[in-house]
């Protein structure tokens, strides 16, 4: 059987990073055959394989054909060939130490830790959830009487003074520019006639404002309950500043009405 080296000529991990997904990773190297002598101007099928450090099986990996040139050369981009795994490449986890694995014309070369994580793949997006309690949340009426507890309590609007309508309950939150929410949950009781909604609201730094998400729930429902929406809202700083909104049409109903918390899943 015929064995086989390479010579890895360049291993480029910023400037070979594609900005856009797919993303990549430029990889050169130089083939040659057990007694040293180059394969040039040959046919090489390569085996790429990605694993966490310590792990015994690929995590992912994906096969590449190349012609070396005549002086052995080659060139692919990893990240770019065929999957032969239900994983893609995308999904690597930068975080974790990785090794690369890889075999040619059936022969396993072993793999090499990566001395450096790729700039580009090891910031990529990263979801983050942001959770708002209840002891967060109070009213935009002064003269409203609320209670704020924690535990199982959660926070009640008990008397609007005359001003059931236009009674919110407000939390603010602090959302990076560029992100992008795509899931609200909110935690709640509603056990009266009225609906509560739930707003991600803008406010602009002009006038007015908008309401990006809503949660609406459906009211004579007893217990500690969720709901969760999906979303595709890009967070904008520029003209405005975001907050919670809870808003029912009369907080003096019969009936608690109580909220628990908020939970804003974005990536960035």
């Amino acid at each position: 059987m015929m064995r086989y080296c390479l010579l890895l000529f360049s291993f480029l991990f910023a400037a070979g990073l594609f900005a856009q997904v797919p993303q990549g990773i430029n990889y050169q190297a130089v083939a040659r055959d057990g007694d040293g002598a180059l394969l040039t101007n040959q046919t090489v099928d390569l085996e790429i394989n990605f694993r966490p450090v310590g792990d015994l099986i690929a995590f992912y990996t994906e096969t590449h054909q190349v012609t070396t040139n005549e002086f052995g050369l080659f060139t692919i981009v990893l990240g770019a060939g065929t999957p032969s795994r239900a994983t893609t490449f995308e999904e690597i986890d930068w975080t974790v130490p990785q090794e690369l694995g890889v075999t040619v014309d059936g022969t396993n070369l072993g793999y090499t830790p990566f001395q450096s994580v790729p700039y580009a793949l090891g910031v990529g997006p990263r979801e983050t959830i942001l959770s708002v309690p209840a002891s967060l949340f109070t009213p935009n009426n002064n003269a409203a009487s609320f209670v704020n507890s924690v535990g199982n309590g959660g926070v009640t609007i008990i008397s609007t003074t005359g001003a059931p309508a236009t009674t919110v309950l407000n939390a603010p939150i602090s959302l990076p520019h560029g992100a992008r929410v795509t899931e609200m949950t909110i935690y709640y009781e509603d056990a009266s006639d009225e609906e509560l909604r739930f707003w991600l609201a803008k406010e602009f730094f002009s006038t007015g404002f908008s309401i990006p998400l809503e949660i609406i729930t459906q009211g004579n429902e007893s217990g500690i309950r969720s709901a969760t929406m999906a979303a595709n809202v890009t967070i904008n700083n520029l003209d405005g500043g975001y907050y919670l909104r809870v808003f029912c049409t009369d907080w003096d109903a019969a009936g608690a009405k109580r909220v628990k918390g908020v939970t804003v899943t974005y990536t960035y």
